[in-house]
């Protein structure tokens, strides 16, 4: 088995033995389901628990990340690979990005209303898409080559939550540090905000 499979297989068995054990190891709350734009943008499921909140989001990165966008970061990352030592890089293209994180959230209420919470926490992200390089070998034949790139690392989170008092609904702003530690080493400042609708 390849060893980014290995990876990718160790990451989602721990996270969900750490979620089961955190989610059903306490008293029920709500949970909360909404969208959330920015980087990650896509869907957001908040577990509000007595101790400690629990956020999951799947969704779209990228949109504030001009790195997986920079045709000289891939053309650097091309010349840097023995592989391609004596090829001559064209272009590339990138597909399927997808991102997954997990923050565990301590929470408190602000003394300016009881219904704004701010949050600090921690997480694992994993982040992967699609690169297709396009470019000429020493013969000059021209190559499409495909690898899936992985990035895994820890987030670093703070937000602000208001839950309005007569509606099941929450806002939400948040700023994420990202450091990535397996495939790079790389910090990348991220963020977004987004709605939950609350279910008891």
């Amino acid at each position: 088995m390849h060893f980014k499979q290995i990876l990718r297989r160790s990451f989602f068995a721990a996270l969900l033995f750490s979620l089961s054990t955190l989610a059903f190891g306490q008293s029920a709350g709500t949970i909360g389901l909404g969208v959330k734009a920015g980087d990650p943008t896509g869907l957001s499921v908040k577990f509000y628990r007595p101790a400690l909140d629990i956020e999951v989001v799947v969704g779209r990165p990228y949109y504030f990340s001009g790195r997986y966008h920079n045709n000289g970061y891939y053309r650097d990352y091309f010349y840097k690979n023995k592989k391609y030592k004596y090829y001559r890089y064209h272009y590339y293209e990138v597909g399927n990005p997808v991102a997954f994180q997990v923050h565990f959230l301590k929470s408190k209420s602000t003394k300016a209303a009881k219904e704004l919470k701010w949050y600090l926490g921690a997480g694992p992200q994993l982040r992967t898409h699609k690169v297709n390089y396009y470019y000429y070998d020493d013969h000059n034949v021209y190559i499409n080559d495909r690898y899936t790139n992985i990035d895994l690392g820890l987030d670093g989170v703070f937000g602000l939550e208001y839950t309005f008092s007569d509606l099941p609904i929450s806002i939400f702003t948040d700023i994420n540090l990202f450091m990535e530690l397996v495939d790079d080493v790389n910090l990348e400042l991220q963020g977004g905000i987004g709605v939950r609708y609350n279910l008891k």
